[in-house]
């Protein structure tokens, strides 16, 4: 049977770093026969960009590696559409499926809520005979569909491999598995089942860190079975933290029932903790502030319990013309208005027209190349700005133009009549064309002509006239260039950015009554709100305001005040 280490690391003190160390130490001592597991796709990604002399096929969410092994069956959430076509009266949405924020969970009498009912008591191993009666009901449909459609869902992969994959794929010698803490009961029994046909494995987490309860994770599987001292190591060192941000931290997760207590020194500085009158509702009122810690060359997280929270919040940075985003949940759209540098969002296109080619940026003004246009031509496409024929009759021009007849630039701005286009007996189009080419003139990077913007504006269509508001008001009141630069304000609930870190964190807690109901009378819910309480403050390197801190909630919990 291999021998099970356990590492605690506190935030910030270079857990992935350590585990990167220990991954390369074995893979060699190994000769690579090594798995790497974490919770989240962003960790194991992680640490695939660290290239470790690991298999690729090795590396990956536990869900990732099972897949793999089953055979990559066809997976029954990618197909809710036909779900709910086929159940009407027990429709669910791809929100409920994902489960990535404790407050996506709806009111409990919703199928969405029913669903995820289901999945946590799977993932905790409770037996159906102690689920409630809608839930077992909702069950039964949903494993008839899957079996009819042969499909499987995700918690199906840790089931099957539990009972068919006795072994960790591939057989390595070692394993590796990172955030550990946030693993379910059922994960657990897997990894430990992997565990037996190894040498010897490191699970790699900290207890004080979870936060997807609501998701079916447990600390206190994490922490069992207890080991002796021989095989348990805390980092120690946090280099993040300053003292008073340690402190004030510490202060809320001692207060937790069950945890593995564990000392760690802060950074060698002070750092502060400030109690804020901000409120989420109206954001105007601490938006100064903010704007003051950007234009002094800091980072601002602003994070809440639920997304529902940061709706204000968005509305005030959109109309003050303030850049945001959440680089660690980029497929939220909604917290990442400027995109994801994919070439497909409003942004891009903006963009391909002000400054088309990203290789060709500098300080000075220059001319389009001829790929430039071509690119140019299809965005203006997809965009609904030609009208018809026009696209089609300069992409065919084009197909007859090569760069080297014109290996430096094509001045469209200077001379439209002396360009290489002929535009034949077809006035109407031809009118079109010049209009376009008139506004392909020259533009410097750092800045964009009102005119060109506004004729951008108003040649949309417009549903995309709202999206592309945003985006050109930046351009407008802080230039082009703040739709390249990467903004210093992060927005998200906390569960959105963990792991990340920024100079300041704006920090507001869940005031609802129900979540003061609920912190009151349920032990283990309470744990996990100073659990949640403690990611979002551990994320600020030098400053943390505690927002609207004489809540009662808020009291209770941290005993602030």
């Amino acid at each position: 049977m291999g021998a099970e280490y356990r590492v605690f690391g506190p935030p910030g003190t270079g857990k992935t770093t350590y585990l990167a160390r220990q991954i390369s130490k074995a893979a060699e001592s190994y000769d690579g026969s090594v798995m790497v597991s974490s919770f989240t796709r962003a960790a194991a990604v992680e640490l695939v960009q660290r290239k470790l002399p690991v298999d690729r096929e090795s590396i990956g969410t536990l869900h990732a590696i099972c897949y793999r092994a089953l055979g990559r069956p066809e997976i029954a959430e990618t197909h809710i559409a036909d779900w709910n076509e086929a159940h009407p009266s027990h429709r669910i949405s791809n929100r409920s499926v994902a489960m990535e924020d404790a407050d996506t969970t709806p009111n409990k009498t919703s199928k969405d809520s029913v669903f995820q009912q289901m999945q946590i008591r799977r993932a905790k191993m409770i037996p159906k005979d102690y689920w409630p009666n809608t839930v077992q009901e909702f069950s039964a449909l949903w494993d008839d569909w899957k079996e009819q459609s042969g499909y499987m869902d995700f918690t199906d992969l840790i089931e099957e491999a539990v009972r068919s994959v006795y072994s960790a794929p591939q057989s390595p010698a070692v394993g590796f598995f990172d955030e550990v803490q946030d693993f379910t009961p059922l994960q657990l029994k897997l990894v430990r089942q992997w565990i037996q046909g190894m040498e010897y494995a490191i699970l790699a987490g900290d207890d004080d860190q979870c936060i997807y309860s609501f998701a079916g994770a447990s600390p206190e599987a994490f922490l069992e079975p207890e080991l002796s001292q021989e095989f348990v190591r805390v980092l120690d060192k946090s280099w993040r933290l300053p003292r008073k941000i340690q402190e004030y931290a510490d202060s809320w997760i001692r207060k937790v029932a069950v945890r593995y207590p564990k000392q760690y020194r802060p950074k060698d500085s002070e750092g502060w903790v400030k109690k804020s009158v901000a409120r989420w509702k109206y954001p105007e009122t601490f938006m100064r502030e903010v704007e003051n810690h950007i234009a002094d060359h800091k980072t601002v997280m602003i994070l809440t319990s639920c997304s529902y929270m940061l709706e204000p919040l968005k509305q005030v940075l959109k109309s003050s013309s303030i850049p945001f985003h959440n680089p660690y949940r980029k497929s939220r759209g909604d917290w990442n208005p400027l995109g994801s540098r994919r070439g497909t969002t409003m942004v891009e296109r903006i963009l391909a027209f002000l400054l088309p080619s990203f290789e060709l940026w500098g300080e000075q003004a220059r001319y389009w190349r001829l790929d430039d246009l071509k690119k140019w031509v299809m965005v203006l496409n997809s965009s609904g700005v030609l009208k018809r024929g026009a696209k089609t009759l300069l992409l065919d021009k084009l197909k007859d133009v090569k760069e080297e007849d014109d290996p430096t630039s094509f001045d469209f701005g200077a001379n439209v009549e002396d360009t290489s286009f002929d535009y034949g007996e077809n006035k109407e189009s031809q009118a079109d064309v010049d209009e376009i080419l008139s506004m392909l003139e020259p533009h410097a990077l750092e800045r964009a002509e009102a005119s060109d913007i506004d004729w951008f504006y108003q040649n949309l269509l417009p549903a995309k006239k709202k999206i592309a508001k945003y985006p050109i008001d930046l351009i407008k009141n802080r230039g082009v260039r703040t739709l390249i630069e990467k903004p210093r304000l992060v927005i998200g609930t906390i569960h959105s950015v963990k792991g990340g870190e920024a100079d300041i964190v704006y920090l507001f807690p869940d005031l609802s009554q129900e979540a003061y109901r609920t912190a009151i009378s349920d032990r283990e819910q309470r744990d996990s709100i100073r659990r949640q309480m403690y990611v979002g403050m551990t994320r600020a390197r030098e400053g943390l305001y505690i927002c609207e801190p004489s809540d009662m909630c808020h009291v209770e919990l941290g005993g602030v005040g």
